[in-house]
């Protein structure tokens, strides 16, 4: 089962994200597939298909305890040049996603094994998605919207999760600490 590593928001941007993703496909619409599931706005570090869960599960509260929380404006609507249909923001500044990212995989390695590339460093594009599946129409007629969205949206990174990615089952939150 596919698991990935996920940094999620402060309350008030997780209310505001979960606003734009549902207006956003009632405006195109699309099914608000993210808000049908009660996917929490988040922006993945890792994906990889197996782990030890407990022993992933205590790198992430040591991880948590020495980071505090930290502003990510989001800044921009974008899509991936794929076949998933992927409507996105784009976060800014990227350098404390990649430090994350880095004491992600240094911790994770030995404990995962299946990574997926997208999420590999140098090729990691950090996005918070905001829906997927979407044909290239539904996709172009989403990125017009863009304009008239109040962008950037700040946001806190308040804290890490390890999530069953076909469930959505979270299985452990931590909140930064430091």
């Amino acid at each position: 089962m596919p698991f990935a590593v996920e940094i999620f928001f402060d309350a008030s941007a997780d209310q505001e994200l979960r606003q734009l993703r549902g207006n956003l496909a009632r405006q195109v619409g699309v099914a608000d597939w993210m808000g049908r599931e009660n996917v929490r706005p988040h922006i993945s570090l890792a994906l990889f298909e197996q782990g030890s869960v407990d022993e992933i599960l205590l790198g992430l509260k040591g991880m948590a305890a020495q980071q505090g929380p930290f502003q990510i404006n989001l800044t921009k609507l974008e899509s991936f040049p794929s076949d998933e249909g992927v409507l996105y923001l784009a976060p800014e500044p990227l350098a404390p996603l990649q430090k994350m990212q880095a004491a992600g995989i240094q911790m994770l390695q030995g404990l995962s094994e299946g990574w997926n590339d997208y999420y590999r460093p140098g090729k990691m594009v950090f996005h918070c998605t905001l829906n997927l599946g979407l044909s290239p129409e539904q996709l172009r007629q989403s990125l017009s919207l863009e304009k008239s969205l109040a962008l950037p949206i700040g946001a806190r990174a308040v804290g890490l999760s390890l999530v069953e990615v076909v469930s959505g089952k979270e299985l452990g939150d931590f909140i930064f600490t430091d």
